[in-house]
């Protein structure tokens, strides 16, 4: 059955999901829980290391084959720091290409001109601004083409998402602490109000979402010419549960930066005993958002 999206920023999305015979209201991937909710595991969760600056870093980012750059969607400083980073293997000339899970995998900038313009750019993507603020990925995105690096979705189809949702194949593809864990976080990034039969299906989503990116840095990378370069939300990129888990790379080929305010929580529920990141970057705290509220107002008139 088709299922339709209706919007999406770093409070929430709504999924309309005739399948279920019911609408399932779904915050996307916000790097943290809402204010208050994180669990004291989230803050003890296993890092290579932990920096206020990528800048001492920036030899071991560009000896990878892929680079996995997360982000906490509505943080502003992540978004520059992701910019500082391609602008730097740019500058090396060591970028070989720039997935983003903002846009859908089949969609390419490859065949453009350096000097194509934003509409060309973002009709090559396919990009949905009532999905993601063009304004805040556009620098990254432009720098890229503008370099004639190829910009490529990753994101798996929504036409893709229906038949995700539905296949226990990906129950048992992650060890069952990481598979636990993205349950958990399914169930705390929707404040817990999720019906509990549904969230194996958005779990599986996820994981789908992740084999997508995966399979697209895979196609993307030029080990010879440098970095290929992932954005995408903090969940995506952490090593056990996210894009690493499905990359068929020796470890030693992908390196992950975990971007986290301040005052924000870790991945709650994550497993302990093994690295999820070989770089968490802190950032200036953010003013305080209740998710949850706002996912409680969203949820009435959608219903």
């Amino acid at each position: 059955m088709p299922h339709s999206f209706v919007s999406r920023d770093c409070t929430g999305a709504v999924w309309r999901t005739a399948a279920l015979g019911m609408t399932m209201l779904v915050l996307s991937a916000c790097s943290t829980l809402p204010e208050g909710d994180a669990p004291a595991s989230a803050n003890t969760a296993v890092f290579g290391q932990t920096d206020t600056d990528w800048r001492p870093h920036a030899e071991a980012m560009a000896k990878a084959s892929v680079l996995l750059l997360g982000e906490q969607h509505d943080a502003p400083e992540h978004a520059i720091a992701q910019l500082e980073i391609v602008d730097h293997l740019l500058e090396q000339q060591r970028l070989a290409a720039l997935v983003l899970e903002m846009a859908e995998r089949g969609g390419s900038t490859a065949g453009l001109a350096r000097n194509a313009s934003e509409t060309q750019v973002q009709q090559a993507l396919r990009w949905s601004s009532g999905a993601w603020p063009w304004e805040r990925y556009r620098p990254v995105i432009m720098a890229a083409v503008s370099h004639g690096v190829s910009v490529l979705g990753g994101n798996l189809p929504r036409a893709a998402m229906q038949d995700a949702m539905q296949n226990p194949h990906w129950d048992t593809l992650l060890p069952a602490a990481e598979w636990k864990y993205q349950l958990q976080a399914i169930e705390a990034g929707h404040c817990h109000m999720l019906p509990a039969e549904t969230v194996p299906g958005m779990a599986r989503i996820q994981l789908a979402r992740d084999a997508s990116m995966a399979a697209t840095l895979e196609q993307a990378m030029q080990p010879a010419h440098g970095t290929a370069v992932l954005i995408a939300g903090n969940g995506h990129v952490i090593r056990n549960a996210g894009v690493p888990a499905h990359l068929r790379l020796p470890q030693g080929d992908t390196y992950s930066v975990y971007f986290q305010v301040e005052n924000g929580g870790g991945p709650a529920g994550a497993p302990q005993d093994e690295m999820l990141a070989e770089l968490r970057v802190l950032t200036p705290p953010l003013p305080p958002v209740d998710h949850c509220e706002q996912f409680h107002q969203r949820r009435a008139p959608a219903q």
